[in-house]
């Protein structure tokens, strides 16, 4: 499995990007403090909305999958940048009618989305010029 995304720069000497994923648009930015004009999410964000998207998916998926009363997921990811790790919180709510167990297992279940072992495994990185 692989995906694909094209960031480009959206205006000369700022830092806004425009960034598309097949049929999809999304406009990134940096907050005023930091020099941009903050008219999108930051690099950081991103990583924060990946983490929650993911996490709500796969508990949909799986409490769809076993039949479960999961009706909505809320995620919210905080970020925090650390001397030597960087930290992801992530409280998840879970909205339905589900018995302990139930919402024990999918707290469990967050824990294997994608994207949260992607940001927990040893990734590599490859750039070059092109």
């Amino acid at each position: 499995m692989s995906r694909e995304a094209v960031v480009r720069s959206a205006q000369p000497g700022g830092f806004k990007v425009v960034a598309e994923s097949g049929p999809h648009r999304i406009t990134g930015d940096l907050d005023e403090a930091a020099g941009g004009k903050d008219e999108g999410p930051d690099p950081h964000d991103f990583l924060c909305i990946a983490l929650g998207a993911c996490t709500s998916m796969t508990l949909q998926l799986y409490a769809k999958r076993k039949n479960w009363p999961l009706q909505a997921v809320v995620v919210n990811v905080r970020w925090k940048k650390g001397e030597t790790q960087d930290t992801f919180e992530r409280d998840v709510k879970l909205e339905g009618t589900l018995d302990a167990e139930q919402r024990t297992r999918l707290v469990e279940i967050a824990n294997k989305c994608p994207v949260h072992k992607t940001l927990t495994a040893s990734s590599k990185v490859i750039t070059r010029e092109v």
